[in-house]
């Protein structure tokens, strides 16, 4: 299953932040992810789904990443040309490129773009450490990817604009998320394994954010409607999201989880009804996906 609205062509902005198709050269379709609980590996699910469309794709990201496999990109480019790019293993089908001009070549299968080595990973030296696997890089500033979307150079591009330290659900702090202002879509991601479990900083990043925005306290078990609130909220899930942009929650892992516990719902079957219900309360959403990243497969879309 892959959504129409993902498609390069497809409408997917209005308003102020629409890019018309007169415009010359066509932009990048931008699609941010934020939030937590399957942001990276929904990421590449998506980029091997354009690339299986012959449609060339950029990832990259505008926080912190680790560098992908042989599995998941196709060209490596370093935009600083004043560090070291890290050398392929024997085995890697990946092409390492560095410089902005690069961008240019790599145009087909899926790019991974990002600005520069983390600096703890290089020696006294400055080449890369040899024992350090993988390796994490520094993301593109989000005024960046408006420019790079500008000049058309791939079908789409693709952001992590969030980081979530491994949590399954994430509440944005004041300076968060780092989305670029030309987003198309952004798909808000929540791990559902976090539902039932007792609130605490080992599921929930920003849990003193989390707890005031949601009225969930530490030890109470997390429910759909303490996400529900996280969604509405206007510092919650969808803060600072473009104008126009669509808006979509994703709940990766939801099919391994009972979504109405702690609800007084125990029939799964009513899971799409009560979720339409609430993607109906919510003007800013778009769509709902239920989702296991971890196969990876798109079980069912929600819409209005």
């Amino acid at each position: 299953m892959f959504p129409r609205i993902l498609l390069p062509g497809y409408k997917a902005c209005h308003g102020d932040n629409d890019k018309s198709a007169n415009s010359t050269p066509k932009p990048s379709m931008v699609i941010s992810l934020i939030g937590a609980g399957g942001k990276t590996s929904t990421l590449f699910w998506l980029a091997n789904q354009y690339r299986q469309r012959q449609l060339s794709v950029l990832v990259t990201t505008t926080t912190k990443m680790y560098l992908p496999s042989s599995q998941q990109a196709d060209y490596i480019i370093s935009l600083s040309t004043s560090q070291n790019i890290p050398l392929p293993r024997r085995s890697s089908q990946i092409e390492y490129l560095t410089g902005q001009h690069q961008l240019h070549i790599a145009r087909s299968g899926i790019s991974f773009a990002y600005q520069s080595l983390i600096p703890e990973q290089c020696n006294t030296n400055n080449s890369l450490a040899q024992d350090v696997t993988p390796l994490k890089v520094q993301g593109v500033a989000p005024q960046d990817i408006d420019a790079l979307a500008a000049m058309g150079l791939f079908d789409v591009i693709l952001v992590e604009a969030d980081g979530a330290k491994h949590r399954w659900v994430k509440c944005p702090d004041s300076h968060e998320p780092a989305l670029p202002r030309h987003s198309d879509i952004v798909i808000a991601v929540t791990g559902a394994e976090a539902l039932g479990k007792p609130v605490s900083d080992r599921h929930i990043h920003r849990l003193a954010r989390f707890s005031r925005i949601t009225g969930c306290k530490a030890g109470e078990r997390l429910t759909l409607m303490h996400l529900a609130r996280l969604i509405r909220h206007p510092d919650g899930m969808f803060k600072q999201v473009p104008t126009g942009c669509r808006c979509i929650w994703l709940l990766n892992k939801a099919c391994q989880c009972n979504l109405w516990q702690g609800e007084g719902c125990s029939d799964k079957a009513l899971a799409p009804a009560r979720l339409r219900q609430l993607l109906n309360s919510h003007r800013q959403l778009d769509a709902i996906w239920l989702a296991d990243m971890d196969i990876p497969a798109l079980y069912q879309v929600i819409t209005p």
